[in-house]
């Protein structure tokens, strides 16, 4: 198995989803699932989508990811992607 990006208890921001309501959203990264998917949950409202096993419409802010769908949102992954930069003292 490749590298995950994402930890249980990382917030995390979603990069791809066919459901393009759900671009862009916050999530909570619960547990590694079934289907080689985080468990999340949505922070703010609730969205509508499709059960995954059923495709029945559902309105919740429980769902599931891949990890490549998802971006941590960690303090220490931001700062060890970004180079120093020297002071401008112009």
């Amino acid at each position: 198995m490749a590298e995950l990006r994402c930890r249980p208890g990382d917030l995390a921001r979603v990069v791809y989803s066919t459901n393009p309501a759900l671009l862009g959203r916050t999530v909570i990264v619960e547990r590694w699932g079934e289907f080689d998917r985080w468990d999340v949950t949505l922070l703010g409202a609730p969205a509508f989508g499709l059960e995954f096993r059923t495709g029945r419409p559902v309105v919740g802010n429980k769902t599931a990811f891949r990890d490549s769908s998802l971006v941590p949102l960690r303090g220490d992954s931001l700062q060890a992607k970004q180079p120093e930069r020297e002071a401008d003292h112009a």
